[in-house]
């Protein structure tokens, strides 16, 4: 990712470090920095809650503009072992302050959202199957914005329903589409894999579901 490397070296959200190590590595102001922390914190337990296991890393920086900018990104493979999977979603965020009609300060957050699915499924019957594919969907809302934190609440609750969003659209389109032509096809039982597929995709649907409910 462009935005954590200089030169061969990344950046650590965690420790600000460069792997491999260099003295001399670009690091965000301090309060971008102890923006970043918190924002490392509550993203994780946004990825606990939501996903149950996998990694999360959030970075901030300062845009060429001089107004900030984020990226949070989440991976999660599939603990199935016959129907391994991974999900990978990566939200990029454009950070404007401003203020109101009413001189109240607030800030233009303009969100690009790339997920990456890929799903495969092996069965002595049928062979293998790979069901994968990537989807992107662009927001912009302006929010009022106290201080700081406000910035990861404000992006925590789009990014929150985004994935929603895209979730939903994926089962229609990949899911939907595929149970829609495994239908019409003649077979004596339904392909194991294709039902791995769908049943794997469910519980993560259901466990979705009970997250926001709760």
């Amino acid at each position: 990712m462009q935005f954590v490397r200089d030169g061969d070296s990344y950046r650590s959200p965690w420790t600000s470090q460069y792997f491999p190590p260099m003295e001399d590595g670009i690091q965000p102001p301090e309060e971008l920095r102890q923006l970043e922390v918190i924002a490392n914190e509550a993203f994780d337990s946004f990825r606990e809650l939501y996903y149950e296991g996998g990694t999360s890393s959030c970075w901030f920086w300062v845009t060429p503009e001089n107004d900030w900018a984020c990226c949070v990104a989440i991976k999660k493979d599939s603990d199935k072992l016959d129907c391994p999977g991974t999900w990978n979603s990566v939200h990029v965020v454009d950070i404007s302050m401003g203020t109101d009609a009413k001189g109240k300060s607030n800030a233009t957050y303009k969100l690009t959202t790339t997920v990456l699915l890929e799903i495969a499924a092996a069965n002595p019957a049928i062979g293998s199957s790979n069901l994968s594919g990537a989807l992107t969907r662009r927001e912009e809302k302006t929010l009022p914005c106290e201080n700081n934190l406000s910035h990861v609440q404000n992006i925590g609750s789009m990014l929150e329903a985004m994935e929603k969003r895209m979730l939903l659209q994926m089962e229609e389109v990949y899911f939907g589409k595929t149970n829609e032509i495994m239908s019409k096809v003649r077979v004596k039982a339904r392909p194991t894999g294709v039902a791995n597929q769908s049943n794997m995709f469910a519980e993560m649907m259901k466990k979705r579901s009970a997250s926001t409910s709760s």
